[in-house]
């Protein structure tokens, strides 16, 4: 199932014109989108939160929102959580030990 949501915005001056939904490139309601939204959310519920289970996670939400390659995704996601391992959780416990 593909969701999708495009945002229209004025050439000229960048106001914003119009939103517009689709659940398998078929145009309904933002009630019918929000609907349909709603119903995979409850469905998430019960979903594991180990490393592997969050990127696959996110990086079916990344491909629904860009429609990019899901190994590109998987690939970006992956690094920037090693950074976030290395850099902010690795660095703090090691300054911690120091002081």
């Amino acid at each position: 199932m593909k969701l999708t949501v495009n945002t229209y915005f004025d050439d000229q001056d960048g106001e914003f014109i119009c939103e517009k939904y689709f659940i398998d490139g078929e145009e309904c309601s933002e009630e019918e989108y929000d609907e349909m939204l709603d119903e995979f959310d409850e469905d998430e519920v019960d979903c594991c939160d180990c490393y592997e289970c969050t990127i696959n996670r996110y990086v079916e939400y990344i491909q629904e929102v860009t429609g990019g390659c899901s190994g590109c995704i998987r690939e970006a996601l992956e690094d920037f959580a090693d950074e976030i391992i290395e850099h902010i959780v690795i660095e703090d416990a090691e300054t911690d030990e120091i002081n």
